[in-house]
Order: structure tokens, then C-alpha cells, then sequence
């Protein structure tokens, strides 16, 4: 069997879940000539991660190419040497190539070590892993009320002609499963900003393929009721209901009550650093402003994922934009949207000239 292995092993939806992993070779490239075929032969072994201090039971990544000729096995270390023995994964994989894997191993700290085992002779596979996560298996829980799932609209709320609601594409369009439970209202006071940490898509037909893999692996993954964000935005600037904006979502632990999360989609963290682009951060700055007039949410209450916990999400790129996304929000005159909207995508990485004739 001839196997290549990439292992890009960064935040991803660790960023969300619990501690990202990261191995000596996080950002290497590992290749395999062809070797021996036997069942059982071990294709990969991707060594000791860096210790991991928290607690953990259960250990998942994600990435492409893994199939039926492989299982992916894992271990922890006790911090002294020693490894627990292996246990096999459960995998999942997606006709788009995306897969993603769990373990449960029981509750204790120390290393991870991940190792691809050849279970078809013969075959040859090429898998990238581009993330890795560890955390305390817990599944989303929420006081669910006796109104849960009906619909909250602002008494006051009428579509302003200013700030009017972005083109946003439906559950339905991607094929959304039906929430687990459902989910406790929400009456929307604060936004937050998050990255997927995942890969970047390009195509409205990649993205809806992508957010129900999201959907799977937090379902399935972790536990979650539904997809954890209420809308997620690709690198075309397409926009995506996720959770229902009117129930609570499942993006940040702790202060997930009341408060829309908004995902980009890509990784705009090291070592990946994905860069924000025109189309997407102007159907941000659409949807961000859209929702605050909508909700009467306020410039303070638009946050990233890092302010309320310690974590590398939204991404520095993202996250050093917030400030002047803030200055967009429907709490401006729309007058000055134009020239800030300018000012905003000229701090990207291509700077980018506001076109007055283009849809805002």
C-alpha cells in the first residue's frame, strides 16, 4: 500500500470544543513509499503531541482523504513514559472527501498520539488531517422553556431600507438535519464573531457541503442539539443560516444565551493565516449591521470569541478588524457606511476600493 500523509494539525474546531493539539510536525508534510501491504501494517504513527495539561476523555480530528482502507487509532500518555494501548476511532466520511474521527478514552491528561493502520492491502490513500482537539465529552444541555422553538421578532422591528437583510441561505439549502432537541429561545442582545478554523470554500455549491459536515461533526462529534453557529459566511461572501437566529446557539461556552455567533469560514490564525476577502468581509459587515438594527444590539455587545474565553478564535485577522466593524453597525448613519466600509477593506490584506455602484 502507498499512503501520503499531510498533517496540518492546528486550532480548527478546537477552538470551540476544547484544546487544540499540536504535534512536533503540526505544519509538515509526511510521505510513504510503498510499503508493507499486510492488514494491520502501520501506515502512520504521528508520535507524542505536546503535553496536554487539562483533563480530557475524548479526542476528535478532521480532515480529508480517510476511507474504508485505513482506521485511525489513538493513545494518551500519563505524563511518565507510558501509553495507554490503542483504541480504534470512530470515522466518519463525507462524498466530498471530508472526514472526521473520535475517541472516547476515558478521563486522565497527558499527550495524544494518533496512528493510521492499513485495513485494506493493496490500496493506496492520501489523507491531510488539519485538525486535532481534545476536551471533556459534554453534551449541550439548556433549560428548554415551554415556548421553546417559537418564533421571537423585536414588537418594533420594521425592515429598514438602510441597513435591508442580506441574501441569506436557507437550512434547506444544505440539507440541514432536524435538531436533536430543540433549543431554548433567544432574544438576541450581543453578536459574536468566530472563524471555522477549518478549510475555506469557494463556491456556494463547497459551502453548503462543508456546513453540513460542520453540522455532523458538532452533532455527532460533541453532542450538540444542532450547528452551533446561527449563520457562517465563505470566502464568496455567501451567508448561511446555521441555528435558527431565534434559538440559543451552541458557539460560546458559557454565554451562549441571547447571543447570535457568526462563523468565517477558513483559518485566519498561525499558522494557517487565511486572509478575510472583499466579498466576505462586506457580507459581514451586511449581516452585523442588518442584525443590530434588527435587535437593537449595540457597538459594545459585537464581540470575537476571544473576549470571552481564552482562545486563538476569531483569528488575529478577524479579530484586529473588529474594532472598525463595530464603527459599521446600524448605530451609524448610513451616509458614512461608504467611506468606512473603504477604510475597513483597505486594512486587508488586498486592499480593496469601495465600488459605490455595487449592492450594499
Amino acid at each position: 500500500m502507498a499512503a501520503t500523509l499531510l498533517f496540518f494539525l492546528n486550532s480548527a474546531f478546537a477552538e470551540d470544543i476544547g484544546w487544540p493539539v499540536f504535534f512536533n510536525n503540526h505544519a509538515g508534510f509526511s510521505s510513504f513509499p510503498p510499503s508493507n501491504s499486510n492488514k494491520g501494517a502501520v501506515l502512520y504513527d504521528s508520535g507524542p503531541s505536546f503535553e496536554i495539561n487539562h483533563p480530557w476523555d475524548s479526542a476528535l480530528i478532521s480532515g480529508f482523504g480517510a476511507g474504508p482502507g485505513i482506521i485511525l487509532e489513538f493513545a494518551r500518555s500519563d505524563g511518565q513514559g507510558h501509553w495507554s494501548n490503542w483504541k480504534i476511532g470512530s470515522l466518519h466520511v463525507f462524498p466530498q472527501g471530508r472526514f472526521w474521527a473520535k475517541v472516547s478514552i476515558g478521563s486522565g491528561s497527558g499527550a495524544l498520539r494518533v496512528r493510521a493502520v492499513s485495513n485494506d492491502p493493496g490500496s493506496f490513500f492520501s489523507m491531510e488531517v488539519i485538525e486535532a482537539a481534545v476536551f471533556i465529552h459534554s453534551p449541550e444541555q439548556h433549560a428548554v422553556s415551554a415556548d421553546s422553538g417559537a418564533s421571537y421578532q423585536p414588537a418594533s422591528f420594521k425592515q429598514n431600507l438602510a441597513w435591508p437583510k442580506p441574501l441569506i441561505h436557507s437550512r434547506r439549502e444544505w440539507h440541514a438535519r432536524r435538531p436533536i432537541h430543540p433549543s431554548a429561545p433567544s432574544h438576541p442582545h450581543y453578536i459574536t464573531i468566530h472563524h471555522t478554523a477549518g478549510i475555506e470554500t469557494h463556491s456556494l455549491s463547497s459551502t453548503l457541503k462543508e456546513v453540513r459536515f460542520i453540522q455532523d461533526f458538532q452533532m455527532n462529534g460533541r453532542g450538540w442539539w444542532d450547528i452551533g453557529y446561527h449563520f457562517l459566511i465563505d470566502s464568496s461572501g455567501h451567508i448561511i443560516e446555521g441555528r435558527p437566529e431565534n434559538v440559543e446557539g451552541s458557539h460560546t461556552e458559557g454565554f451562549n444565551k441571547d447571543n447570535l455567533g457568526i462563523a468565517l469560514m477558513g483559518d485566519y490564525n498561525p499558522p494557517v493565516d487565511d486572509h478575510l476577502s472583499r466579498a466576505q468581509m462586506k457580507a459581514l459587515v451586511a449581516l452585523v449591521r442588518y442584525l443590530s438594527y434588527k435587535y437593537q444590539i449595540s457597538p459594545n455587545r459585537i464581540k470575537g470569541h476571544r473576549d470571552y474565553d481564552q482562545t486563538a478564535c476569531p483569528g488575529d485577522e478577524v479579530y484586529a478588524l473588529l474594532p472598525r466593524v463595530r464603527e459599521l453597525d446600524s448605530w451609524r448613519p448610513p451616509l458614512e457606511f461608504p467611506n468606512q466600509t473603504s477604510a475597513l477593506l483597505s486594512h486587508l490584506k488586498q486592499p480593496i476600493l469601495w465600488d459605490a455602484s455595487s449592492p450594499r
